[in-house]
């Protein structure tokens, strides 16, 4: 079913599709699309329209030369996205271990004032340490 006002719902991971928002002149994407067509926004797409996502890289998977993003934090309308980007290059977050052939991703996430979640207006923080490309006033607040 559809979210209610009074959850806040994350969907993440490895959808194996580009994004409609990326294409904007097809194909049409199922997978985002019905995210999309469920109220769950793209983060990443978000913060890019806000001017604060990381500019490189902007693919998560890369083969015979399609880059594309197919990894992807998806959030309900009850949350905005701070920043969103890639953890580094080493495709994990961790430097030479846990390989994979997909680019880590984060975003940073924060209450909307004004929606049923945002009674603490906080930011949504996971274990994770700030990473070094985050805007320096994002970084800042991390703790």
């Amino acid at each position: 079913g559809r979210q209610t006002d009074d959850c806040v719902v994350l969907l993440t991971g490895n959808f194996n599709a580009a994004s409609h928002l990326d294409y904007p002149y097809g194909p049409a994407w199922p997978c985002s699309l019905t995210c999309a067509s469920y109220g769950l926004v793209d983060s990443y797409a978000e913060a890019r329209n806000r001017g604060r996502a990381a500019t490189v890289p902007t693919s998560t998977w890369a083969f015979g030369g399609v880059h594309d993003r197919v990894d992807f934090v998806y959030n309900s309308v009850g949350l905005r996205a701070e920043w969103s980007g890639h953890l580094d290059g080493s495709n994990s977050g961790v430097p030479g271990e846990w390989p994979s052939d997909h680019n880590a991703v984060l975003s940073v996430l924060r209450f909307v004032k004004g929606a049923p979640a945002a009674e603490g207006g906080d930011t949504v923080h996971t274990w994770v340490q700030a990473p070094k490309m985050l805007p320096e006033e994002l970084a800042e607040s991390w703790a």
